[in-house]
């Protein structure tokens, strides 16, 4: 059974997600359809974050022993 750590609206358009299975998740957040889904390779025991550098938008989440970050289209 996949246990989500939490999932967060980041972005207008998108929502996030992770779980303990690895994978790393952005949905449609009007229709729910999946965007993108990616194996980080461990665990994700919390929420992701974001940040704004330059005009453009980053989505970070920490899986295992590590810190991965997305940019996101405009």
């Amino acid at each position: 059974m996949s246990i989500p750590a939490g999932s967060s609206r980041l972005h207008r358009t998108s929502l996030f997600t992770g779980g303990r299975e690895g994978y790393f998740q952005a949905f449609d957040a009007n229709s729910g359809a999946l965007l993108w889904k990616v194996n980080l390779g461990g665990d994700m025991n919390s929420g992701p974050m974001s940040y704004l550098a330059d005009g453009k938008q980053y989505v970070l989440i920490a899986a295992g022993n590590s810190l991965f970050a997305f940019a996101l289209r405009k």
